[in-house]
């Protein structure tokens, strides 16, 4: 790697966190303060037992969810509800991040200006849209599962260079992974593989 490929990778990486940091600066004081049926929460309650009493809420189980939700419940703030809320805030803002690494994928890697405005802008945009932000600030699976979407697209934009086939065994990670966190992941997979077909262009997409 060499010292300008790398201040181009420290350049991005410092706007990446600045695009997290305006996400939760709208999300942590908007989050709900425990347990809420707001925007379409009604599994909350269900999910927060679930993660304080190492259970199994409804099908399809969200093995993914539980098992990442008992880390953050183990965190020193709040109550166990509130807890969770920050665990989807969070994951809403790196959804974000990944969105803004799939727009420097998609836009150009020369590290022009341009293309970093782009890319931040869509990702603020995302973080800032009304659905994202509603499952921000409840505990709900949504904003998880959005972070999976956008990390898929991030790692697939990768891949579909030349000369980049590791990536194919890091979006079969995402995807399993993000699989068992809300099976609507699948609904990306037609979008993925055409994205990916020999000889597409992403650009021309």
């Amino acid at each position: 790697m060499t010292s300008q490929h790398a201040r181009q990778k420290a350049i991005d990486l410092l706007i990446g966190l600045g695009v997290a940091g305006l996400a939760l600066a709208l999300y942590l004081p908007t989050m709900a303060p425990g347990l809420s049926w707001a925007h379409h929460g009604a599994d909350g309650g269900d999910l927060i037992a679930a993660v304080a009493t190492r259970g199994v809420p409804h099908p399809s189980g969200y093995p993914t969810y539980v098992l990442l939700g008992r880390l953050v419940a183990g965190l020193p703030v709040g109550n166990v509800a509130y807890r969770l809320n920050l665990f989807s805030a969070l994951a809403a803002a790196a959804s974000a991040v990944a969105v803004y690494a799939a727009g420097r994928r998609l836009w150009g890697g020369e590290g022009t200006r341009s293309a970093r405005a782009l890319a931040a802008g869509t990702a603020l945009a995302w973080a800032a849209g009304r659905t994202l932000w509603s499952q921000a600030v409840i505990a709900e699976v949504y904003a998880l599962g959005a972070l999976f979407v956008a990390l898929a697209l991030a790692v697939a934009l990768g891949a579909a260079r030349p000369g980049r086939d590791r990536r194919w065994g890091i979006l079969g990670l995402v995807l399993g992974v993000g699989l068992g966190n809300h099976l609507t992941l699948a609904l990306a997979l037609p979008g993925l593989a055409i994205l990916l077909w020999p000889g597409k262009s992403p650009r021309r997409l």
